[in-house]
């Protein structure tokens, strides 16, 4: 090792782990981050002696930071491999297949047909409570009733739609 490079390894080795850290954040794969500060070693001691390092600190990191720059652009512009691509297209879709959607759709209708059939306080407390969002207390303010009888309101209606969905089934 030369004296320059000697003189410079010091910082290198106490910024070392900083260096590390600063890396993983910036590419958040350790294993590039590893593969980033072997070369900034390399940048450094392959640079010229000739120039004075006043700040050996922001001097290696500004060599990380470069490489790490040239790094992503690299990634940005590099083909996909055979094993890559077929990786992606084997990615399962996860919407769902038509008998699935068939089947939705059919319950949906039920779902519809049972809410027209049943009372229509019944309807409006179950759709208040489950569309809306509002809470039972502001469904007993609007009908006047009690909280419970809402619950008891909302418990009838779902096994209303319950029991139409099992008699298609």
């Amino acid at each position: 090792m030369t004296s320059e490079k000697a003189s410079i390894w010091p910082h290198y080795m106490r910024q070392r782990e900083s260096l590390l850290r600063f890396l993983t954040r910036r590419t958040r794969d350790p294993e590039v981050a590893q593969d980033l500060l072997q070369e900034t070693w390399l940048r450094v001691a392959d640079g010229s002696g000739a120039v004075s390092i006043e700040n050996p600190r922001a001097y290696l990191f500004q060599i990380a930071s470069n490489l790490t720059i040239d790094y992503f652009r690299t990634e940005g512009r590099r083909v996909l491999r055979t094993e890559e691509i077929e990786a992606l297209l084997s990615v399962p879709d996860e919407r769902p297949g038509p008998e699935a959607v068939a089947i939705g759709r059919s319950d949906l209708a039920v779902i519809a047909s049972a809410l027209q059939d049943m009372p229509a306080r019944r309807r409006s407390i179950l759709l208040m409570s489950r569309v809306q969002g509002l809470t039972h207390k502001a469904i007993a303010d609007h009908f006047a009733i009690s909280t419970r009888t809402v619950e008891f309101e909302i418990v009838r209606a779902l096994n209303f739609c319950s029991a139409r969905i099992k008699q298609i089934e």
